[in-house]
């Protein structure tokens, strides 16, 4: 991402998961491979965590930034939509674009 933002001065990469709080979370791979990454404990099952990174809310980017509003906010969370969109109503409208791969679960 960054070597494909670097000639836009108003773009701003950030390394951390988009989530529902600022805290530390888990990646965990819960048995399918390099495709489905997951926060959390894996639902009770066995996993593995593979990493822990920095979990941000959206107002919290956007207070770090020092933007009024996120232009695009792209996400693929393997499932995690549903914790980040939880309490939505208090923050959407300081989202220009969002895009969401949707998980059946």
């Amino acid at each position: 991402m960054l070597k494909n933002t670097a000639g836009y001065d108003n773009i701003f990469a950030v390394q951390a998961a988009v989530w529902n709080a600022n805290d530390t979370i888990e990646i965990v791979e819960p048995g399918s491979g390099n495709r489905g990454f997951q926060v959390g404990s894996g639902n009770g099952q066995q996993v593995e965590s593979v990493m822990t990174c920095r979990g941000m809310d959206s107002d919290s980017i956007i207070y770090e930034q020092g933007v009024d509003v996120i232009d695009i906010l792209k996400m693929d969370m393997e499932c995690g939509e549903k914790d980040v969109f939880e309490d939505a109503e208090k923050r959407i409208d300081r989202i220009g674009i969002l895009t969401v791969e949707l998980h059946y679960r």
